[in-house]
């Protein structure tokens, strides 16, 4: 399920010093609507994420982003398969209002060192012998 990969994905997020700060800016929801079956919200607060499956429970307009694309591409967003900036500019967007721009540069951000820290560096694979 996409929810799980979303808490592993967001588990490197945190691991790592830059996402650590990220996930601490804001207390916000973002409500993934990828078309019924596998929707999941995540809300962050104080820097602990919880993820859950299905729709939130209390829609609050300045609490809450709606984050509309499908399974596919979250996939591959959280594969590392789709740079968050190309699909944010297409196949993934925002509901809602322009005042929500922040929150859809910190979603970015967290996507982005996420594929960052899962990308294995040429210095870390074995020697060839």
């Amino acid at each position: 399920m996409l929810s799980d990969l979303m808490k592993k994905f967001l588990a490197k997020v945190k691991a790592s010093p830059e996402g650590k700060r990220i996930i601490g800016m804001y207390d916000h929801t973002f409500q993934f609507d990828l078309g019924g079956k596998e929707d999941f919200y995540l809300t962050i607060r104080n820097g602990q994420i919880t993820i859950m499956k299905g729709k939130v429970p209390k829609y609050n307009y300045l609490n809450v982003s709606i984050v509309e694309s499908t399974p596919a591409v979250v996939e591959k967003v959280l594969k590392g398969k789709l740079r968050p900036a190309d699909a944010f500019e297409g196949p993934m967007w925002f509901k809602g209002a322009w005042c929500k721009r922040r929150f859809h540069v910190w979603l970015t951000r967290m996507f982005r060192i996420g594929q960052e820290t899962s990308r294995v560096s040429v210095f870390d694979l074995p020697a060839k012998k």
